[in-house]
Formats: structure tokens, C-alpha cells, sequence
């Protein structure tokens, strides 16, 4: 249901002759699937709820997927900086996860129906300021190696 809105939307743009139509139905068709794998995925996580499986998907998969995704956004890389991913947004995920589970204190602590949508929004945040330092701190070394 959700994919049908940008089904809708590359209809309108097919008969508006926008010429991205084409772009629109590649994404829809990729978020049908993604969502998809995803469902597969979480599916058993929320049955069971058990405390060991979400903490492994949430700093198993999500923190993984997420560093992989700030070390490849700058054009610029060196070694090591998807371990510095891992290690930046895992300790950012802990301090800010524990003080809003502190704070909306679900039963019990590991509910994935909390834990995972939770993560997730603190995860994306911190995604973003790791991506934007890492982007911004190797773009300055790059342009002045010369004083460094």
C-alpha cells in the first residue's frame, strides 16, 4: 500500500511527461522489496521479543548497516574509519538509548515494539552527525595536508 503512492506519483509524472517516471517505478519496486525483506526479518524478532535477539539486531544489523553507510559517504576514506563507525555510533546508541528507555520505560526493557523504532530514530541521528564530521574533518585534511 505504501509503494502505491510513488506508483501513483510515476503515473502523474508519465502523463506530465516529467521524464522521471521511469526513476519512480525502479524506487517503488525496490521499496516493495525492501520493506519486504525487512518484514521477513523483524517478523520473528517481534514474536519471540527476547532480550538477546534485539540487542543483536539492533547492534548486530543497525549499527553495522549504519557505520558501513557514514565510512562510505565521504569521498575521501583511511583505514580504520568503518571501526571508528562502529565505535562512534554504538556508544552514541548506548548513552541516548538508555537515557529514553530511562525516560519512556517500557515493560519490559527490551520490548522490541519500543526498542526497535527507538534505535532506529537514534541510530538515523547519529548516522547523519558521524557522516557530516567524518565528510567535514576529511575534507579539511585534505585540503590543507600540506600543515598537517
Amino acid at each position: 500500500l505504501a509503494c502505491a503512492v510513488i506508483l501513483l506519483e510515476a503515473a502523474v509524472a508519465r502523463m506530465l511527461e516529467l521524464g522521471n517516471a521511469d526513476q519512480l517505478v525502479i524506487s517503488g519496486v525496490r521499496c516493495f522489496v525492501q520493506l519486504s525483506c525487512l518484514g521477513f526479518i523483524l517478523a520473528p524478532i517481534f514474536a519471540t521479543n527476547s532480550p538477546t535477539l534485539v540487542m543483536a539486531y539492533v547492534f548486530g544489523f543497525m549499527v553495522l548497516v549504519s557505520a558501513y553507510e557514514a565510512a562510505a559517504r565521504p569521498k575521501v576514506t583511511y583505514p580504520g574509519m568503518f571501526s571508528k563507525a562502529i565505535i562512534s555510533i554504538g556508544i552514541s546508541l548506548l548513552v541516548s538509548g538508555l537515557l529514553l528507555l530511562y525516560i519512556v520505560q517500557p515493560d519490559p526493557w527490551y520490548d522490541a515494539q519500543y526498542v526497535i523504532p527507538l534505535a532506529g530514530m537514534l541510530i538515523n541521528n547519529s548516522l547523519s552527525g558521524v557522516a557530516l564530521a567524518l565528510n567535514a574533518m576529511i575534507d579539511h585534511l585534505y585540503n590543507h595536508k600540506e600543515q598537517v
